[in-house]
């Protein structure tokens, strides 16, 4: 009969340590989301010349060739940058959504897994 001194034993940690560490492990999922894509970084140099690309004064070109190649080189890093935000940004949103539903989940689920149980059981009976 000593696995039912386990039960209230199981309830403490499911509810105390275990939400302690979801929280650590959803803290680094965003964490880890938000710097792959630099989101911060490429905020901050949003509309900086695509790989550093572009054209300096030189004998052959003219000012105003060096004029459309920087501003063609901006406007390519921009919708670079851009894209990746959007794209970082959704996927943040997205790990988010999910870690919301496992943390529902996670709350309800010791008095899930008894309930499936015995609606298994009833097709039996």
């Amino acid at each position: 009969m000593w696995y039912f001194a386990l039960i209230p034993t199981y309830f403490v940690w499911h509810y105390t340590i275990a939400l302690n560490d979801f929280k650590r492990i959803a803290k680094n999922i965003s964490w880890f989301i938000f710097h792959l894509f630099s989101i911060d970084i490429l905020l901050d140099t949003l509309f900086s010349p695509w790989k550093r690309l572009s054209k300096d004064a030189d004998a052959h070109s003219t000012f105003f060739t060096n004029l459309v190649i920087n501003i063609l080189m901006r406007f390519v890093g921009v919708f670079v940058r851009l894209g990746t935000i959007i794209f970082g940004t959704i996927l943040l949103a997205i790990a988010i959504a999910i870690l919301i539903i496992t943390f529902v989940v996670w709350l309800f689920l010791p008095f899930l897994v008894p309930a499936f149980f015995l609606y298994g059981i009833s097709f039996f009976l």
